[in-house]
């Protein structure tokens, strides 16, 4: 996905700077797969008209169906019914990009349907169950985009109170730290708890 992210002083001056390096990353594959309902899709789509390519999304015919927790079925080249143990739909989103990848590198769909239900990401939407009913979410959100989609997960799977801790890395990506205040800004429901999370050469108490 492309949103503005990898913005300040020492990564990219502005997102047009960003979005043309990403652009770049697809003028030089053999291949892409992209998803179809993401920001900026008709420019991108433009540019690998000429290009093998993959869409999936509402805008093709790889389209995902029956999303539930831990299940989804495909249409189109993906056809058929996936286990995953990973929640939320992105990570479906993702599931099926992979796939597409995957089918291009000549496994198969049995294949690829068992590695989509074996594959765990430690630190990526890794749900831990209390003892008293209580989950904990453990997600490398790093930016506003993948901390909207964390809320709106848990918010999706879990009842009562929520808890969130918080931080961004030093020297990187300052514009995230504003969209992280303008989403929880959104969600006064939240209790958040700040962490310096790792400083690097800044000073977290500035």
């Amino acid at each position: 996905n492309i949103t503005p992210d990898h913005i300040g002083p020492i990564e990219h001056p502005s997102f047009e700077d960003y979005f043309y390096h990403k652009r770049l990353l697809m003028k030089n594959s053999r291949v892409v797969v992209i998803n179809s309902d993401m920001d900026h899709f008709s420019v991108l789509k433009e540019q690998v008209e000429h290009q093998e390519h993959d869409f999936y999304g509402s805008q093709s015919s790889n389209q995902i169906e029956n999303s539930k927790a831990f299940s989804f079925s495909a249409t189109g080249k993906l056809a058929g019914d996936y286990d995953i143990q990973l929640v939320g739909h992105f990570n479906q989103e993702n599931a099926v990009a992979a796939a597409l990848a995957c089918l291009r590198l000549g496994a198969s769909l049995e294949d690829i349907k068992k590695g989509i239900a074996a594959t765990r990401v430690p630190g990526r939407m890794e749900v831990l169950t209390q003892k008293n009913g209580a989950k904990i979410f453990i997600d490398y959100a790093h930016n506003g985009d993948s901390l909207k989609k964390l809320i709106s997960v848990v918010e999706t799977h879990q009842t009562g109170k929520i808890a969130l801790v918080l931080g961004s890395t030093g020297n990187k990506g300052e514009s995230r730290r504003k969209d992280f205040g303008c989403l929880l800004d959104q969600h006064p429901e939240i209790q958040v708890f700040l962490t310096a999370d790792d400083p690097n050469y800044e000073d977290p108490m500035v």
